[in-house]
């Protein structure tokens, strides 16, 4: 059986088909991305994928600075400054007999830049004393009473109350010898505002 020859149009649409095809796959192998039909620098941001442009490709001169960067850096600044400012102990005058126990510190307090009161060292007492170990300083008084927990000895808790115009008072938990062998201002602070 002899097959019939085809005609003009069948082998010209052939031909274009054929074509078609081939120009698509030799363009698509040869072209895996724009990078070669495009020159270097030419194209706007607005034609640009995201995040595709990293430090390298920007002139850092070029860029102002962030509005928010700028607070952040200042509060940093203000951070650190306050950071490296040391704190100036003063030592309390103790009243009562009290008397400053074995420690690296006496007892001592500090302001810092914050505004809060820090306590430190440690001390006792003779049996039957006040319990007002120092009157409270006028830099470090606040309008009312601040009751803070302190450690006493044998690892018992006390309260020390901080009573404006009346003085740092040491209240025992149970055993009224607790302050008398120790009471540690060690870690107590309070703020001023």
């Amino acid at each position: 059986m002899r097959l019939p020859r085809p005609r003009h149009a069948t082998v010209v649409a052939y031909l274009a088909l054929f074509a078609a095809t081939s120009g698509t796959a030799v363009a698509a192998t040869a072209l895996k991305n724009g990078d070669s039909l495009i020159a270097r620098h030419s194209l706007s941001g607005n034609r640009l994928h995201t995040n595709t442009v990293t430090g390298a490709q920007v002139r850092e001169s070029s860029l102002g600075t962030v509005p928010r960067a700028v607070s952040a850096a200042t509060a940093a600044t203000a951070a650190t400054a306050h950071a490296l400012v040391p704190m100036t102990w003063h030592p309390f005058t103790l009243l009562n007999g009290w008397k400053s126990y074995v420690t690296i510190h006496p007892p001592a307090w500090a302001v810092d830049a914050q505004g809060t009161v820090h306590l430190r060292g440690s001390l006792d007492r003779p049996s039957g004393a006040s319990d007002v170990f120092a009157d409270v300083p006028s830099a470090i008084a606040t309008p009312t009473t601040i009751y803070v927990t302190a450690d006493m000895v044998d690892a018992t808790t006390g309260r020390i109350d901080i009573v404006p115009g009346f003085g740092f008072e040491v209240q025992e938990s149970d055993n009224d010898l607790d302050a008398t062998a120790f009471t540690s201002l060690d870690g107590i602070t309070y703020s001023l505002k």
